[in-house]
């Protein structure tokens, strides 16, 4: 990273591991504006079935983010 991007300071950054098990995912459409109500439809979700969160969300584009 520090050579893609040599002005970013990475003083703050460490990587951590978890283990995911059990997810639940979602595929949201629509603009970035929206995605709030995408991640809230999860969480009841998550909350509904009496899972627990373990770690933080991730996301993965289907296209370049800074494209569409």
């Amino acid at each position: 990273m520090k050579k893609k991007k040599p002005g970013l300071d990475l003083d703050k950054t460490h990587l951590f591991e978890t283990e995911e098990g059990l997810s639940v995912q979602t595929l949201h459409t629509g603009s970035y504006g929206s995605v709030g109500g995408s991640i809230g439809k999860l969480m009841e979700y998550i909350e509904k079935k009496e899972y627990a969160v373990n770690g933080p969300y991730h996301e993965i584009y289907l296209s370049d983010p800074n494209r569409v």
